[in-house]
């Protein structure tokens, strides 16, 4: 009696530990697939892919990404699981283009207004040119012609009058 629903017990906790694994690694797999379908419509280097999700993100041939291929790897695993619900979250960002040179900026804009129903990006003065309007003519980029901003500033800070495009 006692030794055969002990095994039984036994028996069910390999199924059902090996049911959770299984079900993990699918999920991993699903994710990282997702992960670099969104890589491969932005970054130009169709060499960066993510390889593998476990306790970190691992990317193939290196031990960590460049500054945009950080931010792009973080987003695309953030939307990968966010895609995975039916729930419509926002994406929010503090800084998405710090450490990325004013030249790649506009490609990581684009892929962040077309890749989120709601993105929502917190940028300083200095992290503009690239990212909302073109370094050189200061016009916003085309493809953000849909897209909304909103300027804050700290009362003593305020200019008289803000810019029109904001």
């Amino acid at each position: 009696g006692y030794q055969n629903a002990n095994a039984n017990m036994v028996a069910m906790k390999d199924i059902i530990s090996s049911a959770i694994d299984s079900a993990e690694n699918k999920i991993k797999t699903e994710i990282t697939h997702s992960m670099n379908k969104m890589i491969g419509s932005i970054h130009t280097d169709q060499d960066f892919r993510a390889n593998a999700i476990d306790d970190k993100i691992y990317l193939d041939g290196q031990e960590e990404g460049s500054g945009a291929q950080e931010v792009i790897t973080v987003s695309a695993f953030a939307l990968s699981l966010l895609g995975r619900s039916s729930v419509g979250f926002p994406m929010l960002i503090d800084h998405p283009v710090k450490d990325i040179q004013n030249e790649d900026r506009a490609e990581l804009s684009k892929f962040l207004s077309n890749t989120s129903h709601q993105c929502i990006c917190l940028v300083i003065n200095s992290e503009k040119d690239g990212f909302t309007r073109d370094e050189e003519t200061r016009e916003r980029h085309d493809f953000l012609s849909e897209s909304n901003f909103i300027t804050a500033v700290r009362a003593r800070n305020a200019p008289e009058e803000l810019p029109e495009d904001h």
